[in-house]
């Protein structure tokens, strides 16, 4: 068990992580969880942009 020192607060030991072997293997699973969300995240933001630039395309052909 490791100690709570070590441990980030508020984080929980994940069932993925706990098949893994070593700190290392963990670090790994947990920065690719990472890398997937925060591709997840700019996957949005740029749907939000899409969804803006064709708004202000239909405001301008509607007041040009």
């Amino acid at each position: 068990m490791p100690s709570a020192a070590k441990q980030h607060p508020g984080e929980k030991i994940h069932v993925e992580r706990a098949g893994a072997k070593s700190v290392r293997q963990q670090r790994c699973v947990r920065g690719e969880r990472d890398a997937n969300v925060q591709r997840m995240r700019l996957r949005l933001r740029w749907k939000e942009l899409d969804t803006v630039a064709e708004t202000l395309e239909l405001v301008h052909e509607r007041f040009a």
